[in-house]
């Protein structure tokens, strides 16, 4: 028998209603001498999303994590773990979790906190409740909240943050699971530099200098892509830390059915693909349809996969997620 870590419950939301199309962001830009077709046809993108000023932080997360606990045909009272994965979070004291347990009146969980690793923030928690939950005798349950909300420090005048990122939710129930077959949760791998630390700094200059500074500048509490940094090297890292995974698991880059990535850029995705000599057919892509919502963008990925039956029993699928940084990480899972 083995104790398996599987996803039973997988739950999304974003502001439909709120959207900002391409044709917005063109006239946004109109007469600035910034490409905006050239952006967006790289990145893979076409519109994005925003929350409305009126809408609670933890009324949106609910919306996600209700969907998720009701796929999984659990109840909120039945979680041991909630985990809020957010590099936007609404409070920094008490934890979001905290907050967020409130909401749900999930009154049995025994451990709840907030992480962040960015970009990365998804697949990072992953794996590291995969494995909490596999060393714990006592906890079976857990939930993962994703919250990506950027409009709040949305630079009106960088064209990658103007135009791109996108207000969203995804959570995902985890449960530990007595089974006859391998399943779920196998393995991860991980990369981190930091010598791109100043790839995409909030805020501006630390919260020492936001807070105490007398006269500050609307720039110190925006976020933005540092144009300096170039981002060309994501393939080759992918490409390294996912060849790493399948090596110390006897796998192929074929074997896997499907490659589930962070939605940041289009191009970044397909150049990973061709380095590992597979075709487009192998990746998913919903970046068109969602724009970049952060560290839920490999889950809205992989529940439209699962929707419409791209992935199946038994396949192999790789997550794999980029933060700002960087530290990077891939994990192999089997449906």
């Amino acid at each position: 028998m083995f104790n398996n870590i599987v996803i039973t419950g997988i739950g999304t939301t974003y502001p439909e209603e709120n959207v900002t199309t391409y044709e917005d962001i063109e006239n946004h830009f109109k007469g600035t001498g910034i490409r905006v077709r050239s952006l967006m046809k790289i990145l893979g993108k076409n519109k994005r999303f925003s929350i409305d000023e009126d809408i609670d932080y933890f009324d949106f997360a609910k919306v996600a994590s209700d969907k998720a606990l009701k796929q999984a045909n659990i109840k909120a009272d039945e979680l041991d773990i909630i985990v809020v994965v957010a590099d936007t979070p609404e409070y920094i004291a008490p934890t979001n979790a905290i907050k967020l347990g409130k909401k749900l009146n999930a009154k049995n969980v025994k451990v709840a906190y907030d992480m962040n690793a960015n970009c990365a923030g998804g697949v990072v928690a992953i794996d590291q409740i995969s494995r909490y939950l596999l060393s714990n005798k006592e906890f079976s349950k857990a939930m993962i909240t994703t919250v990506f909300i950027e409009s709040y420090i949305r630079d009106d005048k960088d064209p990658i943050d103007y135009s791109i990122f996108s207000d969203s939710v995804a959570s995902v129930i985890l449960e530990k699971k007595e089974e006859e077959v391998k399943r779920g949760f196998i393995d991860s791998s991980y990369k981190t530099d930091w010598n791109y630390d100043n790839m995409n700094v909030f805020p501006k200059s630390g919260f020492k200098d936001m807070l105490m500074k007398n006269n500050r500048d609307d720039k110190d509490i925006k976020a933005g892509v540092n144009e300096e940094v170039n981002l060309d090297f994501i393939p080759d890292v992918w490409n390294d830390i996912i060849l790493n995974l399948l090596k110390k698991n006897a796998l192929l880059p074929a074997d896997i059915k499907k490659y589930f990535f962070s939605q940041f850029s289009l191009y970044h995705i397909a150049t990973a693909m061709a380095k590992l000599h597979l075709k487009k057919d192998k990746y998913i892509y919903t970046g068109d349809m969602y724009g970049y919502n952060g560290s839920c963008s490999p889950f809205f990925s992989l529940e439209y996969a699962l929707n419409d039956e791209l992935v199946v029993k038994d396949d192999h699928i790789v997550l794999c997620a980029i933060g700002a940084g960087y530290t990077t990480s891939a994990v192999l899972y089997k449906l």
